[in-house]
């Protein structure tokens, strides 16, 4: 049952790390394109806007950021479709042990029975 129990963890794990990268994929390209929109609104200058950017993205270009982000959750969807493949598995070798184990139960109660009568 162990096993199911760091299965299911792991999946939630998974499932927590995926939004937050789609989360932060999204608020790069919101933050990008809002900045974008401030300078060709001439809100701010050229130089304004390339210093908030790089300040931002922390020396990476924004293709870098969302090619990142895009990297981070397909890893995820391809570990979230490899632990749910392992978390079925797991849980039909249980159920299938459980019921051997009942079976088992069975032909031992009708072996009794038949040595008694």
């Amino acid at each position: 049952m162990s096993n199911i129990a760091s299965f299911k963890k792991r999946k939630q794990e998974l499932l927590y790390y995926l939004e937050l990268a789609q989360d932060y994929k999204a608020r790069t390209i919101r933050f990008a394109s809002n900045l974008e929109g401030l300078y060709y609104s001439k809100e701010i200058s050229y130089a304004e806007f390339k210093y908030k950017l790089a300040r931002a993205i922390k020396g990476k270009t924004y293709r870098e950021w969302v090619d990142y982000y895009d990297t981070l959750i397909q890893n995820s969807n391809d570990e979230l479709i490899k632990v749910d493949e392992e978390l079925r598995n797991t849980e039909a070798t249980s159920k299938n042990n459980i019921a051997l184990l009942i079976t088992l139960i069975n032909v031992l109660f009708i072996l009794f029975a038949l040595r008694n009568s």
